[in-house]
């Protein structure tokens, strides 16, 4: 049921991620080895879902579960971000025909996600989502509990 936290933590999700996403694209190991097209925009609209589902589900709650809230929604959006950008990433392998039975491509799924997480693990990006995760939990509980 569509509601203003929800509203709410999608935009805030969103935007973080497409923030994020622009940080990313800025890290020398990930100038020589360059994202999708359109990565900063397959990643808002992956927070924007995470922030609907996850954080906007939970947003009338408590202040102090407000923080968690917003962190796993956070978590939820680098895990479908990995696995999405790591399914396109195999998907184009596999057409190149490099794997030589469907199981080294699953297996390749998580063999990328790792490498490109490491990849883009550096600090400013740490930093910025924990606390925007905090941040967008907070503002989410504030309007779930003003607005039902």
């Amino acid at each position: 049921m569509p509601t203003a936290a929800r509203l709410v933590a999608a935009v805030l999700l969103g935007g973080l991620a497409w923030y994020v996403s622009e940080l990313i694209e800025d890290i020398p190991a990930m100038i020589e080895d360059p994202p999708v097209k359109r990565f900063s925009e397959i990643n808002a609209v992956l927070g924007a879902l995470c922030g609907w589902f996850v954080l906007g589900s939970r947003s009338p709650d408590r202040y102090a579960a407000s923080f968690s809230h917003g962190l796993t929604a956070v978590i939820a959006t680098i895990f479908w971000v990995l696995l999405i950008h790591s399914g396109n990433e195999m998907i184009d392998r596999a057409l190149k025909k490099l794997y030589d039975t469907p199981m080294q491509a699953v297996v390749a799924v998580f063999q990328i996600s790792v490498e490109d997480g490491a990849k883009m693990a550096s600090f400013d990006v740490i930093v910025t989502l924990f606390v925007g995760g905090l941040v967008a939990g907070i503002i989410a509980t504030f309007i779930g509990r003003r607005y039902p």
